[in-house]
């Protein structure tokens, strides 16, 4: 039998289903429980909305599903908060919430990460969707179904 060069979209998407994997561990204190409508444990209202979202639009998502980066001389785990694919390109997607954006720490923290990301050839747009709010400006819902809608349907 003969492999096809280029996978059927729907063998992407149900290979991408059938990945299996350890995210990142909740801390034995941590008392927040935000539940997606799919059942997962998030770590924050936003993304529960964010997940929600991609679960109403029928986005295949993971959540913290764990990728290697190099940073620096070193590959280390990276666990961003979503990867989605588009159901009709096959296209992988990196989705990051950045939500305390008013926090100077937080922010550095943000820019540093997106910087790691940029030296491993992933571009905002191209491969990175980043979401962001502060204490003050909620997360955009609105913003959010565009980017969706532009980059996942």
């Amino acid at each position: 039998m003969v492999e096809p060069l280029i996978k059927p979209i729907e063998n992407l998407i149900a290979d991408f289903e059938k990945i299996e994997y350890t995210g990142r561990m909740f801390l034995e204190d941590d008392k927040t429980e935000y539940y997606t409508a799919k059942g997962e444990r998030v770590r924050s209202k936003s993304e529960k909305i964010i997940a929600d979202e991609l679960y109403r639009y029928d986005i295949p998502y993971k959540y913290e599903m764990p990728m290697q980066l190099q940073v620096g001389n070193r590959t280390i785990p990276f666990y961003p908060d979503f990867t989605a694919i588009n159901k009709r390109t096959g296209k992988r997607w990196v989705i990051e919430h950045f939500g305390m954006m008013d926090k100077v720490s937080y922010c550095e923290n943000a820019l540093q990460k997106l910087d790691i990301y940029e030296k491993n050839n992933m571009l905002l747009g191209v491969d990175l969707i980043f979401l962001h709010e502060t204490s003050n400006i909620p997360l955009n819902i609105n913003s959010l179904r565009k980017y969706i809608e532009t980059y996942l349907c």
